[in-house]
C-alpha cells in the first residue's frame, strides 16, 4: 500500500438489483478514487434483496406484524433505503463470475475451485451485501477478508426486522456496525460502530434514518486504509473500535402474533395517550438562567424564562457588555414554524426584556454562535435549510448585523462552533452526508489559520464522533482549570433529550479524542429535554423542553 495503489474490491451479491442504500455505498466508493471494484461475485444464495425489509415481513407469518406495517405505510413515507436499484452501470470495469451452488442448498457455500477462482483476482477485500452469514475459506479469499454491514447493536444479535423491536421496547438508541467477518459472531472484527436515536413512534422511519447514515461507513474506512496503509490503519482500528463482546441484552424475538400482542398494544396505547395529552399540553422550548460568581450545573436552581405560548426560545448565547447581558436566541413562532435570530437584555438582578428580531431570512435560522475577533463581533447562525454556513458581522451592536459571505456552501451542516487552539481555528459542526440521514448523529472537524476562512481542511478522523448520544454541539467550547470542554447534545431518546460536557483530551491535525466529563438529563417531570449550555461573566444560560398547558 506504500505506493498508494487503489484498493481492489470484490462485490458479493445475488443479482445486480440491490437495495438503494447499498447502491449508494458502491457509488460513493466508485467516485472516491481510493478503490475500484475489480470483481463481482454473483451467488444466488446471497439474498441481497431479501431480509432487508422488502420480502422478510411476510415470511414472519404474523398477521399483527403485517397489519402494523400497513399502518406504518399509511402514516410514514421516508426515503426508502430498500428500493431495488440496478448497480450494473457502476461496475462496467469489473469482471463478473456467476456461481452455481450445490443443488438443494440455500446456504452460502463455495467450492474449492470457486475460492481459487476468486483468489486469482488478488483482491484486497470482499464487500458482502446481504445478511446471509459466511464461513469457510471464502473469509480468507482476499487480503483483508470479507467486510459486511451488521445492522444491530451487537455482532452476535441477528434480530429481524432491524429497528422494529427498538421502537416497541423504547430502546434509546439503534446501532449498526461494519465488520470484518470471522467464522463465528464472537470472531467478527468491529471496524466501525455508530448509534442513532430510536424514533419513538415509527420503526420504518427509525430503520430508514439508520440505513442512510450507514452508507458512509465503508467508504470512510476504505479511504483511511488507502491513505494510511495496512499497519497504521489496523492500529487505529484497534484503538477506536471496541472488540466484539457478548450481547448482554436479551435477543429480540421473531415477531409472531403471540409475542407481538402486548408490546404492540402498549405501543399503540402510548401513541394514543400522547395525542390526548397534547390536546391540553404542548412541548415548548424555554430558557433558564443562573447568576453567580461561579457556574452552577445544578439545573434545579435555575430560574425559568417562559416565552409567550405562540413561540419558542432556544439556543441561548450571551455577551456581557457595559453591565448588561445580551442574550442571542433562536425565536420561532409555531405557525409558521421558522426560526429567526433575536436578542434580549438582562441585568445583574435577572430582570430581562422582550426579544427583538435582528436577523431573518426566508429559511430557518437558529444557534447564533458568537465570536469576538479583532475588536469586532461576528455571528455564525445555523442555516442548514439553505445548505450554507453563513458569516454575519455586527455593524451596530446589538441590533444590526450584515451578511459577509459563506464559510461553506452545498452542505447540510448544523450548529457550527469555532474554537482557537495551538495557532489554528477549529470548526466543530454536525453534517449529514447522505440524504435521508439524521442531523443528530455525526460530528465533523475542520481547521484553518483564520476563523473566517473559506477553505477549511477536513480532519482525517472525520467524523470525529459518530454517536447520537454526544455528537451534536450544544454551545461554546470553554476552558476551565486548564482543560478544554465541549458541550454536546444527547439525542439518544429524542432530539435535545440531554446535555453532555466532554473534555477534549487531544486536538491536533492528526488526532482528536474526547471523553465524557458530565451528563445531564431532565430533572423534573415537566422538563423533557435540555440541549444548550453557555456562560459569560456571572450569567449561565441553558434551554429546555417544557411540558406546558395550552
Amino acid at each position: 500500500m506504500k505506493d498508494k495503489q487503489v484498493l481492489k474490491i470484490g462485490l458479493l451479491i445475488d443479482s445486480f438489483q440491490i437495495p438503494a442504500w447499498a447502491y449508494r455505498v458502491v457509488e460513493k466508493i466508485c467516485q472516491g478514487g481510493y478503490a475500484q471494484f475489480a470483481l463481482v461475485i454473483l451467488h444466488p444464495a446471497a439474498k441481497t434483496s431479501d431480509n432487508w425489509g422488502i420480502k422478510a415481513p411476510g415470511n414472519f407469518g404474523s398477521l399483527l406484524y403485517r397489519m402494523f406495517e400497513k399502518f406504518e405505510d399509511q402514516r410514514y413515507n421516508p426515503l426508502n433505503p430498500f428500493t431495488l436499484t440496478d448497480v450494473k452501470p457502476l461496475l462496467t470495469r469489473a469482471t463478473v463470475i456467476t456461481l452455481n451452488p450445490p443443488g438443494g442448498k440455500s446456504a452460502l457455500t463455495f467450492r474449492e475451485e470457486e475460492i481459487e477462482q476468486i483468489r486469482r483476482h488478488q483482491l484486497d477485500l470482499i464487500f458482502k451485501v446481504g445478511p446471509v452469514p459466511l464461513t469457510g475459506e471464502i473469509l480468507r479469499a482476499a487480503r483483508y477478508g470479507v467486510w459486511a454491514y451488521h445492522h444491530s447493536a451487537n455482532p452476535a444479535d441477528n434480530a429481524e426486522p432491524f429497528g422494529f423491536w427498538e421502537v416497541l421496547e423504547q430502546h434509546p438508541t439503534t446501532g449498526a456496525q461494519l465488520l470484518i467477518l470471522g467464522e463465528q459472531a464472537m470472531q467478527h472484527r468491529v471496524i466501525y460502530h455508530s448509534d442513532s436515536s430510536t424514533n419513538e413512534y415509527s420503526f420504518k422511519r427509525n430503520r430508514s434514518l439508520h440505513y442512510w447514515k450507514s452508507v458512509s461507513f465503508l467508504p470512510r474506512r476504505l479511504k483511511e486504509l488507502h491513505q494510511l496503509g495496512e499497519e497504521p490503519f489496523f492500529a487505529m482500528i484497534d484503538q477506536l473500535s471496541p472488540p466484539a463482546a457478548p450481547n448482554s441484552r436479551k435477543p429480540f424475538p421473531v415477531p409472531t402474533n403471540r409475542r407481538l400482542l402486548l408490546p404492540l398494544a402498549r405501543h399503540m396505547l402510548r401513541q394514543g395517550f400522547d395525542k390526548l395529552s397534547k390536546r391540553k399540553h404542548f412541548h415548548q422550548w424555554i430558557l433558564l438562567y443562573h447568576l453567580g460568581e461561579s457556574p452552577s450545573r445544578d439545573f434545579r436552581a435555575y430560574r425559568k424564562m417562559l416565552p409567550p405560548k405562540d413561540r419558542l426560545w432556544a439556543d441561548p448565547f450571551v455577551l456581557h457588555r457595559d453591565g448588561t447581558y445580551y442574550i442571542f436566541i433562536e425565536e420561532a413562532l409555531y405557525n409558521p414554524k421558522k426560526g429567526v435570530i433575536s436578542v434580549m437584555t438582562m441585568d445583574e438582578q435577572g430582570n430581562y426584556g422582550t426579544p427583538q428580531t435582528i436577523i431573518e431570512r426566508p429559511y430557518h435560522m437558529s444557534y447564533p454562535y458568537l465570536i469576538h475577533w479583532e475588536g469586532e463581533d461576528y455571528m455564525i447562525p445555523e442555516t442548514s435549510q439553505n445548505k450554507t454556513i453563513e458569516l454575519y458581522k455586527c455593524v451596530e451592536f446589538p441590533h444590526k448585523w450584515e451578511f459577509q459571505y459563506n464559510l461553506m456552501e452545498g452542505v447540510k451542516a448544523v450548529d457550527t462552533t469555532l474554537f482557537s487552539h495551538d495557532g489554528k481555528w477549529w470548526m466543530f459542526v454536525n453534517i449529514t452526508e447522505n440524504e435521508g440521514a439524521s442531523t443528530w448523529d455525526e460530528l465533523f472537524l475542520f481547521y484553518a489559520d483564520h476563523p473566517f476562512s473559506r477553505n477549511w481542511t477536513p480532519h482525517p478522523q472525520n467524523p470525529i464522533v459518530s454517536d447520537t448520544k454526544s455528537a451534536r454541539p450544544a454551545g461554546k467550547i470553554f476552558l476551565q482549570d486548564g482543560q478544554i470542554y465541549r458541550p454536546s447534545q444527547n439525542c439518544s431518546r429524542r432530539y435535545g433529550y440531554g446535555l453532555k460536557i466532554n473534555r477534549i483530551v487531544e486536538l491536533n491535525e492528526q488526532r482528536y479524542r474526547e471523553e465524557e466529563s458530565a451528563s445531564y438529563e431532565p430533572w423534573e417531570a415537566r422538563i423533557k429535554g435540555v440541549h444548550t449550555y453557555n456562560r459569560d461573566r456571572h450569567l449561565t444560560l441553558i434551554d429546555a423542553v417544557y411540558w406546558r398547558e395550552r
